[in-house]
């Protein structure tokens, strides 16, 4: 664009207006004493399903706001990145004529959001059932009208007036809208359902009655672009049809048509004079002409592919998005770019304020909607951070960093005591990447020393090779290659030295990463394994999907060692071992089932809504986070968001529900102290969720714990789970009044003697139901100084009424047995040295093996420093 001058200059002005497609630890304080209530509510209702839980974080207290200011939702420790200017699926924007607030539309169940353009507050959202696709603000700028597929809605932006429903196309939708200067007329291009290449018919209709005023018809194939002119005489139209037609609006007959393009006709715009209007291709060519005379004064080709144009009111600068990752822009006078501002991706609309110091885009950077101040050059609210939706977190070991990913190339470390990111672990090589460039699959080690991702751009499916990178050095460590097909699955097995890929052939390849090469083994065996795949925690077995099936296979063979039939329908998300390799979790977006991994069996189903993540154990195993989709909020035009279920898994019983106020999720993880739930929504914040139950923000110390107390906390451990969730947590908090009643709970029963055993095993095979019924009771009373014995007798086979009562007597001692577990959970967080000896002993007394095995996997992990 160099050296333009006269009416290339003057050409090159219109061009903007075009509008490219569419227009842990150390928390303080401990509420936990609310359990009474929730004790009551259990005994009345009968189920613990049925508990109204008090609010996290409900208790008078100071407002807790983010770093900017924010509101940070009840429960909720910190909240990463901002909430300001995020607009999840946001495909359109325009300012208000006083350039004070923007609005931005897409996705259906995002809504229609009016923004606060001094702050990037949202000042309102408004609830919009479908695809909001343009927008068109009256000229008082108190009314604006958009157009989704199936009607146009008057938003009344001063918020007097609920949003309503202008017109609704009987048979059809609605493709594109337009608005006359005066707001007095309103032009759609209508067409069957779903057929935007149909939409061949312009409808002119009054904007205060919806009645149709007239056609206009002529097109051959879909209209894409609408414009109306400065004076409101003439509605200008482009089409697939590669023409452009002009319209008198009074008599809706056709004037003159313009077929020079050679690609359908997106967007049109005109000078500031209105005497010249542009026309944009889908190949990026831009055809000016004379609107009086209808001649060609220029062609120009802005880019190969164009995407987004805006044409400052003034006409002084042009803002183009195209192939390449910045959206450029011109000083129309001089004919040189002054900016090129930097995004991940090419903008999916752009626009300027008002008075052309701000240009504002949408879909260029995740959920981000970016303004930038054109003076300075720079993003309004820079710094930008997390302008991608973290579809990945994970804990560092040590619980002091979390790590976040997303597919626009970004992987930080955040300081959870600050907030604040620690380092960047992913620059990429020489730090830039191809235009358009994004990970169509990355994941990254457990102890996050490497990472492995695959690139693509928006404009092929070219992503077969597989790179590692070492996030230490920040340089590449080698490359994968073999897939012949882009490659959209990665997983690390735990100890980072296998790496299992998956391409869009369904070719599944197993990697040596050290060697930088795929397993022998697995070319023999991988054959009909479909992803998603998961890792045992020891890194010995792989589980897979073939067909409706589920497989274990051996790592170091290649070999299938057991299968089952999973009889799961829908779509199927994921595998995952719990954090034993015990049990293992598969779930669909209706449905979790998790397994017993030594025989196959099915031991729970938790029936969802929706659900695009997969189901998270907690590092003890005891809670699996469930995350569950919907837009049930609201009714219709509902926003759409993930609800996060805790359920105590073992015993069916949900702990509690999280309503995430970031939108649908995106990615979840457990802290390693298990305190902390952290969440990333598709807003492009993470929240970090307060477990323990904690009152966030209280800084007195707490009162001590009273005997009476303590006895309570016992009998909740055997309760209904959110009563023993909290339960546990109050013991976890006070370990200096609680390790040594735990520690005296948990003492071996006395001895039952042979002879008493015995005696009470004959009664139970008495003539008399009396004496029969006294040694049950009995034994019932003997608890786990009975079991043992009980278990011993069953072995040797007794006759049928003594069997089946000594089966009864084992089956009410289960609820001692989960209360024995969850307190050696208990233990485990506390993880002192007197807690360990308590679990060493534990294992050695214990006839319960359930309690046995969950001691040795609490010390296991101790050892391991998992917990911390």
């Amino acid at each position: 664009m160099k050296g333009m001058i006269g009416i290339k200059a003057k050409v090159a002005l219109l061009v903007a207006a075009l509008g490219l497609g569419a227009g842990g630890a150390g928390l303080a304080g401990h509420g936990a004493w609310q359990e009474k209530s929730i004790q009551a509510q259990v005994e009345k209702s009968g189920s613990p399903d049925q508990v109204q839980e008090p609010v996290q974080g409900t208790a008078k207290r100071t407002e807790r706001v983010d770093p900017y200011g924010d509101p940070l939702p009840a429960g909720v420790i910190s909240r990463i990145g901002t909430m300001r200017m995020r607009h999840p699926a946001a495909r359109a924007v325009v300012f208000s004529p006083d350039g004070k607030a923007l609005v931005t539309g897409g996705d259906a169940g995002f809504g229609v959001c009016l923004w606060d353009t001094t702050s990037g507050k949202r000042l309102h959202r408004f609830p919009f059932p479908g695809y909001a696709r343009s927008f068109a603000f009256s000229g008082d700028g108190k009314t604006l009208i958009s157009s989704d597929y199936s009607a146009l809605w008057l938003v009344d932006v001063t918020l007097k007036l609920q949003p309503r429903v202008l017109v609704e196309p009987l048979e059809g939708n609605f493709f594109r809208v337009a608005l006359s200067p005066d707001g007095q007329i309103v032009a759609v291009a209508e067409g069957p359902r779903g057929r935007s290449d149909e939409a061949k018919v312009i409808t002119l209709r009054d904007t205060a009655t919806g009645k149709e005023l007239r056609q206009l018809k002529g097109h051959t194939e879909g209209v894409l672009a609408l414009r109306f002119t400065v004076d409101g005489k003439t509605l200008i139209s482009g089409s697939m049809d590669k023409s452009v037609r002009f319209w008198d609006v009074a008599t809706g007959t056709a004037g003159r048509q313009f077929d020079a393009h050679e690609k359908s006709v997106l967007c049109i715009a005109f000078s500031g004079d209105g005497k010249l209007v542009a026309a944009a291709a889908r190949d990026g060519t831009v055809q000016v002409r004379a609107i009086d005379s209808g001649k060609l004064l220029d062609n120009l080709i802005a880019d190969k592919v164009g995407k987004a144009i805006a044409l400052s009111a003034d006409g002084k600068l042009l803002a183009f998005s195209g192939a390449g990752p910045a959206i450029r822009v011109w000083d129309m006078a001089t004919g040189k770019q002054v900016h090129a501002l930097e995004t991940p991706w090419p903008a999916m609309s752009l626009t300027f304020s008002p008075d052309a110091k701000t240009l504002a885009a949408v879909g260029s950077t995740g959920s981000a909607n970016r303004l930038w101040d054109l003076n300075a050059g720079r993003d309004v609210f820079s710094p930008p951070i997390n302008l991608d939706a973290p579809s990945m977190l994970q804990f560092s070991e040590d619980g002091k960093t979390l790590r976040s990913g997303g597919g626009i190339k970004d992987l930080h470390d955040w300081d959870l005591k600050t907030g604040q990111e620690s380092g960047h672990l992913f620059s990429g090589p020489n730090g830039s990447f191809a235009p358009g460039a994004f990970w169509s699959a990355f994941d990254l080690s457990s102890d996050g020393k490497t990472l492995a991702w695959v690139l693509r751009t928006i404009y092929d499916n070219k992503g077969f090779d597989i790179h590692l990178w070492d996030t230490a050095q920040q340089k590449e460590l080698g490359v994968l290659t073999g897939h012949n097909d882009l490659v959209l699955r990665l997983k690390f097995s735990p100890d980072g030295k296998l790496l299992v890929s998956e391409d869009y052939k369904k070719s599944t390849r197993l990697w040596n990463v050290s060697a930088k090469a795929e397993v022998p083994q697995s070319k023999d065996h991988f054959d009909g394994i479909q992803c998603p795949v998961a890792f045992s925690p020891d890194n010995t077995m792989l589980a897979s999907l073939a067909g409706d099936n589920i497989r274990l296979l051996d790592v170091a063979t290649g070999k299938e060692t057991r299968r089952w039939g999973s009889q799961q329908e829908g779509v199927r998300h994921s595998l995952a071992f719990s954090p034993d390799g015990k049990w293992l979790v598969s779930s669909t977006h209706r449905e979790v089932r998790v397994w017993l991994v030594a025989t196959g069996e099915l031991l729970q189903r938790f029936a969802i809504n929706e659900a695009f993540l997969s189901p998270v154990f907690s590092p003890t195993g005891r809670i699996l986070a469930v995350e569950e989709f919907g837009s049930h909020r609201g009714g219709e035009g509902a926003e759409y968001r993930s609800d996060i279920h805790l359920w105590d898994w073992q015993n069916a019983q949900k702990i509690r529900t999280i309503e995430l106020p970031q939108g649908a999720a995106r990615s979840m993880a457990f802290s390693r102290d298990c305190r902390v739930l952290a969440t990333g929504g598709v807003d492009a914040t993470i929240l970090l969720w307060d477990l323990t139950g904690q009152s966030i923000g209280e800084k007195s110390k707490a009162a001590s714990i009273t005997a009476a107390q303590l006895s309570t906390l016992w009998s909740d451990m055997a309760g209904a789970a959110p009563i023993a969730d909290r339960a546990i947590w109050t013991f976890v908090l006070s370990p200096a009044e609680t390790v040594p009643y735990l520690t005296e709970q948990m003492r071996p029963p006395v001895p039952l003697s042979a002879e008493k055993f015995s005696k009470l095993l004959g009664e139970l095979g008495s003539d008399q139901f009396s004496t029969r019924q006294a040694a049950a009771l009995a034994l019932e009373k003997l608890g786990e100084s009975a079991q043992a014995a009980i278990r011993q007798a069953l072995k040797e086979k007794p006759a049928l009424e003594v069997r089946q009562r000594l089966e009864q007597i084992l089956k009410k001692s289960d609820t001692e047995m989960v209360r024995k577990v969850r307190a050696i959970e208990a233990l485990e967080l506390i993880g002192s040295a007197q807690t360990r000896m308590v679990l060493e002993s534990v294992v050695t007394w214990s006839p319960d093996p359930r309690v046995v095995d969950t001691a040795q996997a609490a010390l296991k992990r101790l050892a391991n420093a998992v917990i911390k």
